[in-house]
């Protein structure tokens, strides 16, 4: 959450970066995970950790956009 705040306000083509830099983060991270499946000495504890890593990623990406729209739909009410 912290990002979050650090992130909101910020200008769109900044934000368009910000989140295609995440979604090629969190897509790393998922390739990751393909590869400790294919592993047989992976502890399944491991998995679900990254498992949860990228859930995070993905809501905190989710949470850019949600300030985005609503930065732009308050500004239609003033």
């Amino acid at each position: 959450m912290r990002e979050f705040a650090k992130h909101s306000h910020q200008q769109p083509c900044h934000l368009t970066r910000l989140l295609k830099s995440r979604l090629n983060m969190l897509a790393s991270q998922l390739q990751g995970i393909g590869k400790m499946l294919d592993a047989e000495t992976t502890e399944p504890k491991q998995i679900l950790v990254k498992f949860k890593a990228v859930t995070n990623g993905l809501r905190s990406a989710g949470h850019l956009i949600l300030d985005e729209v609503f930065r732009k739909g308050s500004r239609y009410w003033l």
